[in-house]
């Protein structure tokens, strides 16, 4: 399934990243994975769209298929999203790389 991402960059300095890869989750379930082609630079303050492939698990959706619909018959569904970013950040003109990041998705153990 294609996606569109808005990739927001709150740091006070532009960040290019190599790559993105974000978990989406359903109610504490993971669904898939979306990994974002390419690299890109958000600049400091700033945010980018980007274009994703989501791949979902099917067998985990229709475990929550009447979760889900009834969600959507309330009028909205809400996701879960744990993102990977790997990186540079520009600072005072040095490039520094940074770690990967993990953020959001609970993880069931």
């Amino acid at each position: 399934m294609g996606l569109q991402i808005k990739i927001r960059n709150r740091d006070f300095f532009p960040l290019e990243y190599k790559r993105v890869r974000v978990s989406i989750g359903y109610r504490g379930n993971d669904l898939g994975k979306v990994k974002v082609k390419g690299s890109d630079r958000i600049p400091a303050r700033g945010t980018t769209i980007v274009k994703a492939e989501l791949k979902v698990d099917g067998a985990r959706v229709v475990r929550d298929v009447v979760k889900l619909i009834e969600d959507v018959a309330h009028g909205g569904v809400t996701f879960d999203t744990d993102t990977t970013i790997k990186g540079t950040l520009f600072i005072f003109g040095f490039l520094v790389p940074i770690q990967e990041e993990q953020h959001g998705l609970p993880h069931n153990e």
